[in-house]
């Protein structure tokens, strides 16, 4: 069924092509729908004419003869293939074709005059005059492209085979070799095999045959390109990968001496850095490449190939983009370095300038997949998600059997929210190649359909076919869903068991961990201190040149990768938005790949931006330095995009956290983790790793949203009382959910919804139903589901649960904003006194409960009067906009109050530094 739909998807891109007149990519999908179905004629004919219009004789003939071998009596594809037998001059096959137009359409006047046409040929190529008009001046434009290197110019020159003379051959064969065509190479190499003399031409055939692995015949053509002319650089180059097959000590003496004896020749420096790049050795092929460089800086290739060791193998994305950047100013047609150049803007976020060089390659060559492909991607970062989707489905359309490019628009509807096409296109990899990234991504496709049962099935699979370093994200992934439906004890043990591998494990865990329904404080942090130790650098940092005056204007820098349309943005703008900037100098590290408007709004709040993607940790560490930061602040912890390796590293004196992660990051180079004594009770100071540092609640600031309040409270519409909880399930467990159970039986009528995206799947949601039912609840007190956004779950809610050991986040200032009041439970430090921070800032200390007991009879009573919660249903909003919990100003003075004290207490400590 899915090699179906992959016929009629490649069919209708024909068709799309077709009218476009992009014949590529008529060619790829025509071809390969016959494979697959070979009695579709219209597409055969479609073929055909694309094939004419472009002089592809060969495949023009082929199509038209299929035409008329399946309809003997269709005139118009006699005159066709006729048409094709002509570009080819096969003036017989032509008339013959054309007499079989005639007999079927006497009265079409064009194939009369096409037979005349050709009776006139033939007799003019019986006498000898058919006209000859050779280029005059091929041969020299020929040896001047060789003599300049400019391959793809003898390719053009070249590219009818009827102009190539034995030298032609041989230039044209050196063309595709150093071009990197490797397959078409190999296939001009075998009429040359036998007598070639050419010294140049015989160490590509070298090079050639020890890609194959043929050594032997390998050894042969050494020896007849070195008797040719063993003095020869190419000859040399090819002698020094010979050895580098199996006397890699011999290998590197040949480089060594090549570097010597021909140090201005660009292929030498290249091949002997490739060498060592190859064997790992990296220091010394840089130092190949820079020397090159200083020698010639004009060395497009040795630009190129310098940043593509720095970008491979020392991950250095901002040094290596301006390596590219040079490599294409100095060759500005070269499609690979447009390409790198273009991935490495990608990467950080420069999408416009992205565009523009998949957009060059694409004017050079219409055709390339792979710039469709890398331009696809940009635009679907840029979430222009039809332009992303045309553009991968062009790259799917020249290269119907790369089942890469079907995962990319699968994970491009993934993105753009439409999980159900991103199936198709994944299971349409999977028809072409059944390895583990494609179970991996048909998983996601079903994670994001609320598919979960169906998603675990293929990440087990894509396991099993994973090899050891394939199998982090299968694993991630079926650890994620186990976390997420009661199985968070599964997930802990198999992210803890590959902790040390990279692939995002210890993040994973420590995520995971924090939602772990049976461990204390303690074990909490001492997971996090295991799990964080390994990972992070230790300080680098000791002295600051920062001035030790206490009333100063302070620099205060904020890092986040959450500067965009984010939750965490309702937290973060009351903050930047009022600090006093005549006592603090903002700074923002902003780690957004791809800004939106909302980053806009933020970079007016700063005094300082800077888009930071493109450096390292240890680049934007120097560059917080450089600012002269008093006080950096993370608003990420271990979240994605965080940046605590720069932290580790303690760019600044003072550097605290808040907010983003709600938990000790467990660095001891982060000075504070910012807390009140809701969040953080007495008593419990060895929950962080980090001090507290203590404000008056409430902890956090919340902007609000323009979400509308429904006209009524829902237990007027019901007449009985609706228990909700719209958190992920990850933060459901058996202590929560059984005293749920208790509290719907206590409750007579009461329902209870959860609204969460894992709920959409029927069968996840009847596991979580079972839990009850075996409590002894009816599944109809149960309305679990998913719907968004989440103020359409609220109007059908009375009252809202809150989770523990790890409270909800955002969702309870948004319950509270709706008009739905919340009950909590004081547990683990922690995020399991969120709800109690909130709670107390509003001045609802009574919806606050310290045992389970109490959580019960606070939901109870608030139940059991209706006519309150009607009255909480219109006022809620107005007496939290009131409270603390939305005073920006007030807020935004308490933190930097706390702020001043911060370095204050710096300098006192580390007077005796003064200002060096």
């Amino acid at each position: 069924m899915i090699r179906e739909w992959m016929c009629g998807f490649l069919t209708s891109q024909a068709e799309q092509a077709f009218k476009e007149g992009d014949y590529t990519r008529v060619r790829a999908c025509c071809q390969w729908v016959l494979h697959e179905q070979p009695e579709q004629l219209q597409l055969q004919a479609m073929l055909g004419e694309a094939a004419l219009a472009v002089r592809d004789s060969f495949t023009a003939r082929s199509c038209w003869q299929a035409c008329v071998d399946a309809n003997q009596q269709d005139a118009q594809a006699w005159f066709n293939l006729a048409k094709a037998q002509i570009q080819l001059a096969d003036w017989p096959a032509a008339e013959q074709a054309l007499r079989q137009a005639q007999a079927l359409a006497p009265q079409v006047a064009e194939i009369q005059q096409s037979l005349a046409a050709v009776e006139r040929m033939q007799t003019a190529v019986a006498a000898g005059a058919e006209a000859q008009t050779p280029a005059q001046n091929l041969t020299q434009a020929v040896n001047d492209a060789v003599a300049n290197k400019a391959w793809q110019q003898v390719r053009e020159l070249l590219a009818n085979p009827r102009d190539r003379d034995a030298q032609g051959q041989r230039a044209y064969f050196l063309a595709t070799f150093y071009l990197g065509l490797r397959d078409e190479a190999q296939q001009l190499w075998l009429p040359l095999a036998a007598q070639e003399r050419d010294p140049e031409c015989l160490a590509a055939a070298v090079v050639l045959s020890l890609e194959e692995q043929q050594l032997n015949h390998a050894e042969r053509l050494l020896q007849r390109a070195q008797q040719a002319d063993a003095s020869h650089v190419a000859v040399r180059l090819a002698e020094a990968v010979w050895y580098a097959q199996h006397d890699t000590e011999r290998a590197e003496k040949c480089y060594q001496q090549l570097l010597l004896d021909c140090p201005q020749e660009p292929e030498v420096a290249l091949a002997v850095g490739g060498f060592y790049a190859q064997a790992e050795r990296l220091a010394e092929a840089e130092q190949v490449f820079r020397q090159a460089l200083q020698r010639d800086p004009r060395q497009a290739a040795a630009w190129y190939n310098l940043g593509t060791l720095l970008l491979t193998y020392r991950h250095d994305l901002a040094e290596a983009t301006q390596c590219f950047e040079q490599a294409v100013e100095r060759d500005i047609s070269n499609t690979d370095y447009l390409n790198n150049l273009g991935v490495c803007y990608r990467s950080q976020g420069l999408l416009d300038k992205a565009e523009q060089c998949f957009l060059r390659i694409l004017q050079l060559k219409q055709d390339t997949a792979s710039a469709w492909r890398n331009l696809g991607l940009v635009y679907g970062l840029a979430t222009r998600h039809v332009d992303a989707e045309g553009c991968l489905q062009r790259a799917i359309a020249l290269q119907p059997e790369h089942a890469g490019g079907w995962l990319e628009l699968a994970s491009q509807h993934i993105q753009a929210s439409a999980p159900a096409l991103a199936k198709r296109y994944a299971e349409a990899a999977l028809a072409l190649e059944a390895n583990s990234y494609t179970y991996n991504v048909l998983g996601l496709a079903c994670v994001h359909l609320d598919q979960c049962e169906e998603a675990e099935r293929h990440f087990n699979q894509a396991l099993s076919l994973a090899e050891a370093e394939q199998q982090s994200g299968p694993l991630i992934n079926l650890a994620g869903l186990y976390s997420s439906t009661l199985r968070i004890e599964q997930a802990l043990e198999i992210l803890e068991s590959h902790l040390g591998e990279p692939g995002g494990f210890y993040s994973n865990y420590l995520f995971t961990l924090n939602y772990s329904p049976d461990l204390d404080h303690r074990q909490v942090l001492a997971g996090y201190r295991r799990a964080v130790e390994p990972v992070y650098p230790p300080a680098r940092y000791q002295a600051y040149a920062n001035p030790r005056s206490p009333s100063r204007r302070l620099k205060i820098g904020y890092v986040s990768p959450d500067f965009r349309r984010h939750a965490c943005r309702y937290f973060i703008d009351p903050l930047l938005r009022h600090h006093d900037h005549q006592r603090f100098e903002i700074y923002a590290y902003s780690d957004v790949r791809f800004p939106d408007d909302i980053t806009e709004v933020f970079k007016g709040m700063v005094d300082h931006w800077c888009h930071a993607p493109g450096l390292s940790h240890e680049q934007l560490a120097e560059r917080i330095r450089a600012d002269g930061i008093d006080i950096l602040v993370d608003l990420a912890g271990h979240t994605a995009g965080n940046r605590l390796h720069t932290f580790a590293l303690k760019p600044a004196p003072v550097q605290l956290s808040w907010m983003g992660y709600g938990y000790t990051t467990g660095l001891t180079q982060i000075d504070y983790l910012m807390c009140d004594r809701q969040f953080l009770p007495e008593g419990y100071e060895d929950a962080i790793a980090e001090q507290p540092w203590f404000v008056d609640s409430p902890l956090f600031c919340y902007q609000g949203n323009d979400w509308p309040l429904a006209e009524q409270s829902p237990f007027k519409r019901n007449g009985y009382v609706t228990f909700g909880c719209l958190s992920r399930t990850i933060r459901l467990n058996k202590h929560d959910l059984g005293l749920w159970a208790k509290l719907l039986q206590r409750v007579p009528e009461s329902r209870l919804a959860l609204n969460t995206k894992t709920l959409a799947d029927p069968e996840v949601a009847e596991r979580f139903a079972a839990f009850f039912t075996e409590r002894g609840v009816a599944r109809e007190r149960l309305l679990f589901g998913y719907s968004s956004p989440a103020y359409v779950a609220m109007q059908d809610i009375d009252i809202i649960l809150d989770c523990f050991p790890h409270n909800s986040g955002t969702t309870l200032f948004e319950s509270l904003w709706q008009g739905l009041p919340f009950v909590t439970l004081r547990h683990r430090p922690t995020m399991g006194r969120m709800g109690a921070t909130i709670l107390h800032g509003l001045g609802r200390d009574e919806w606050i409960a310290d045992t389970p007991e109490e959580y019960l009879a606070i939901a109870e009573r608030l139940a059991g009067d209706t006519t309150a919660l009607g009255d909480l249903h219109g006022s809620l909003r107005q007496e939290m906009q009131a409270s603390l919990l939305c005073n920006g100003a007030a807020f935004t003075a308490k933190f930097e109050s706390a702020y001043q004290q911060m370095w204050q207490r710096f300098c006192e400590v580390n007077a005796e530094e003064g200002s060096a």
